[in-house]
This record gives structure tokens, C-alpha cells and sequence, in this order.
């Protein structure tokens, strides 16, 4: 699996959060979404997400941006 650009369901918040931990580049942005009892995570390069997904983020969506310094920098929601 390519952790460049990609989307995967977890079971748990935990599971997830290990994931990506491990394997997300610093620099990408992480959408995530509670989906009946599962966790949705789609991820990115960079902070376009417009390139990626056409129709964007819902307010459902949590979107975070992961860099060096700080691990998780939640982005606020827009509509």
C-alpha cells in the first residue's frame, strides 16, 4: 500500500492512530471520518486537498496536517 496518497478502515481510533504514526510522510494531511463504529482515514501530500478528492471535506470530516515539530496540527473545519 502506497502511503503517499491513500485511504485504508480501521477498527479502532487506536489502530488508526498507530498507522499513521508509522507511516505518513510529515508534510501530509490526514482527512478522517467515525463511520459506524469504524475510522475512515484518507491521506495526501501537502494541504491541496481539492487535487485529491474533487469534492473536498465534509463538516463530518476531522482533517489534521502532520509535521515535524508538532505531530498533529488539527485543521479547523470549513464549508
Amino acid at each position: 500500500m502506497s502511503t503517499v496518497t491513500g485511504s485504508a478502515v480501521f477498527t479502532s481510533e487506536e489502530e488508526m492512530d498507530a498507522f499513521l504514526t508509522e507511516n505518513i510522510n510529515p508534510g501530509s494531511t490526514v482527512i478522517i471520518r467515525e463511520d459506524n463504529g469504524d475510522w475512515r482515514a484518507n491521506w495526501l501530500p501537502g494541504t491541496d486537498i481539492q487535487k485529491y478528492f474533487v469534492l473536498g471535506a465534509s463538516s463530518e470530516d476531522q482533517i489534521y496536517f502532520y509535521n515535524k515539530e508538532r505531530l498533529w496540527l488539527e485543521i479547523p473545519a470549513f464549508g
